[in-house]
């Protein structure tokens, strides 16, 4: 007979493959570590098909810094108060870096150019261990000691795919054959909200590959 423990696992368990489903599809090279391990006790990333897909990384930055009345779980006084610098400066003076997972340590993706990309766009191609890690820093301070590479982001390629309803219709139009209306279909995929916060002071960023390695 399953306990409340049990049933709580296994939920926690069909939540996550829930998400890491939905993190690949959207082309998030997305994996979670077993339950148990600090990282996943810390992770509270959470996949809603009510989110709206198209809200921005600065979204992100002006919920937690900006915003009258924040959303979520938090406690925003203090930690607007431990940023009141950032505050000050603005979003625009942001610099924004996403640690690079599997990789040597140190290595970052330089993602400031992306603060007004949707989010899951900002993720796309990258690879992800529970939650995204950001360091931020401003354009008048000097880079993180901690980052000893920072690449550009990669632009994925667009190819253009058509499916067997545009193809044909192509071929009508070549032969000057009534077309029927365009059909857009929408991904009903949404994005993907992370609510963990990494303390960089407190947690070196070897830390987590330490743990993996044990």
């Amino acid at each position: 007979m399953e306990t409340n423990r049990d049933l709580k696992v296994k939920s926690a368990e069909n939540r996550a493959k829930a998400f890491s489903k939905v993190a690949n599809q959207l082309g998030i090279h997305y994996s979670s570590l077993p339950i148990g391990m600090s990282r996943n006790k810390l992770n509270q990333s959470n996949y809603s098909k009510k989110f709206p897909q198209i809200k921005p990384f600065s979204a992100f930055f002006e919920n937690l810094l900006l915003a009258e009345n924040p959303q979520g779980k938090g406690a925003y006084s203090t930690i607007r108060h431990q940023v009141k610098l950032f505050i000050d400066a603005g979003i625009d003076q942001f610099n924004i870096a996403l640690k690079k997972e599997k990789s040597p340590r140190g290595h970052f993706v330089n993602v400031t150019h992306q603060i007004n990309d949707i989010f899951k766009d900002v993720l796309k191609g990258e690879q992800i261990i529970e939650y995204p890690i950001f360091y931020v820093w401003l354009k008048s301070q000097e880079q993180p000691s901690e980052i000893l590479v920072l690449e550009d982001k990669k632009q994925p390629l667009i190819t253009a795919l058509h499916s067997e309803q545009e193809k044909t219709e192509e071929e009508d139009a070549v032969e000057h054959k009534p077309v029927e209306e365009e059909t857009v279909v929408v991904d009903e995929a949404e994005d993907i909200v992370t609510e963990a916060f990494d303390d960089i002071a407190n947690v070196p960023v070897g830390a987590i590959e330490q743990e993996q390695q044990q």
